[in-house]
């Protein structure tokens, strides 16, 4: 499967599924769209207790399937909409090792993630917020649409796990 810039295909990202949505369900949702490898094209991301985190990947195959999926933003499911955002590989990839019970690395690596942030946030803003924890150099990344926008999540690597403790516990009280 060959995708823009040579290679990395095409991925929606999708938010806001019930904790019990199937792959049928979001097949179903994507109707309209050639799914990737069918079955095997849908990523669920799933929590460090391994329940599913209502957000999921889906390599689909051609930029006219990533305008169809777009269409359906703020589709409903149920009760609840449905957000459709445009993704990369790179991103898909790095949650999908990033997240659930069984990552190697998902209990001492330092990583947190970030979501909510205002769009015109910048690294600088946060590490103002985090001001006096250290990340690692080049530890901040904020994920892009192909339009250049901010999708509002952040993935920061701190110098250690301890640190990144440490940010949980500041999220609980803010």
């Amino acid at each position: 499967m060959l995708g823009p810039e040579g290679g990395e295909g095409y991925v929606v990202k999708l938010r806001g599924f019930p904790w019990s949505c199937s792959i049928e369900d979001v097949q179903n949702f994507l109707s309209d769209c050639t799914i990737h490898d069918e079955v095997a094209g849908v990523h669920f991301i799933y929590t460090r207790e391994g329940r599913q985190s209502g957000e999921t990947f889906v390599e689909i195959e051609s930029e006219d399937d990533v305008k169809l999926a777009l269409k359906k933003r703020q589709g409903s499911m149920g009760h609840g909409y449905i957000e459709v955002f445009k993704s990369h590989r790179t991103e898909m990839d790095w949650v999908l090792k990033h997240s659930g019970p069984n990552t190697a690395d998902s209990g001492n690596d330092g990583f947190v993630r970030l979501r909510g942030l205002p769009f015109r946030c910048t690294k600088e803003e946060i590490v103002q917020f985090f001001s006096g924890l250290e990340t690692v150099p080049n530890g901040i990344t904020l994920p892009m649409d192909l339009e250049g926008k901010i999708t509002g999540e952040a993935f920061v690597q701190f110098a250690s796990q301890e640190l990144a403790e440490k940010v949980l516990g500041k999220q609980k009280r803010e």
